[in-house]
């Protein structure tokens, strides 16, 4: 519904003194659909869904495009923004998470890519070990993998949690533990095939560089150089005197430290 009246028609010209507003009828009275306002401050261009929620909005002044969605409460909340740079700089495309908090940003005036997360991670097929007795009905995962364990290749090419010590078959380490989450993950796939389907198989995030916390075990300082270890999913410090066996074996450097037992510590996974 146009607010003000057409002030001139000409063949595919259309020109309009202010507002141009489309709206449905619903039950709690008529609701706004589209709404075209060059004269409104920053938003130009609004487009709502059926349920009142604002979905875009363009700020035909300054070049930029707001994405909105709802959080879990069906509070409406800004997406993400994406800004042409009219107005100075290159195009810039941020995404936000529910709560409105920016997540992922790529500039293309200096060409960054940002991500709030920390490491660079890949899917792979991993196995866990698995009770197959028919007294455990479909039977269940006995060791899972979890978030922080150290993983190396085993023989049927899946990932499996380390046992040995200065093993070169390191792969890294399962992405995801406290406040560290993969910034990137590569790879997507399904478990297929007689081997990879088997019990116990499953796909998790491994972190191949950046910074993880992961499992440790005995003393460790910040600084040090980590190896895997005897003790399943856990890593090391690597002793200098056993220095002929580092190559190959390198999982990363201690971010932090620990003085005896079983730790989960932040880790630079650099293999190698």
């Amino acid at each position: 519904m146009a607010t003000e009246y057409v002030t001139r028609l000409n063949h595919d010209v259309v020109a309009i003194d202010k507002k141009i507003e489309v709206k449905r009828t619903r039950s709690s009275g008529e609701k706004s659909i589209v709404v075209l306002d060059p004269s409104y401050p920053t938003e130009g261009l609004r487009i709502y869904n059926s349920t009142e929620s604002k979905i875009f909005d363009f700020d035909v002044h300054n070049g930029r495009l707001a994405l909105w969605g709802t959080d879990g409460n069906y509070v409406n909340k800004q997406t993400g923004t994406i800004k042409t740079g009219i107005n100075g700089g290159g195009a810039l495309i941020s995404l936000n998470d529910e709560t409105g908090t920016n997540t992922i940003r790529i500039n293309g005036g200096d060409g960054t890519v940002w991500a709030a997360n920390a490491d660079l991670a890949e899917n792979f097929a991993c196995s866990q070990e698995y009770n197959s007795s028919p007294d455990e009905g479909y039977g269940t995962i006995t060791d899972p993998i979890e978030p922080g364990d150290v993983l190396v290749i085993s023989e049927d090419g899946t990932l499996v949690k380390c046992e040995e010590k200065y093993d070169t078959r390191v792969a890294g380490v399962v992405s995801g533990a406290k406040d560290f989450k993969p910034a990137i993950i590569l790879d997507s796939f399904e478990i297929t095939g007689s081997k990879e389907n088997s019990p116990g198989v499953g796909v998790f995030p491994v972190a191949l560089a950046g910074k993880v916390f992961c499992r440790v075990c005995g003393e460790v300082r910040t600084g040090d150089l980590l190896v895997t270890s005897s003790k399943k999913g856990h890593a090391m410090r690597a002793d200098p005197k056993a220095r002929e066996r580092w190559s190959g074996a390198i999982l990363g450097k201690a971010l932090g430290s620990a003085k005896s037992g079983s730790n989960l510590i932040p880790v630079l996974v650099m293999l190698g």
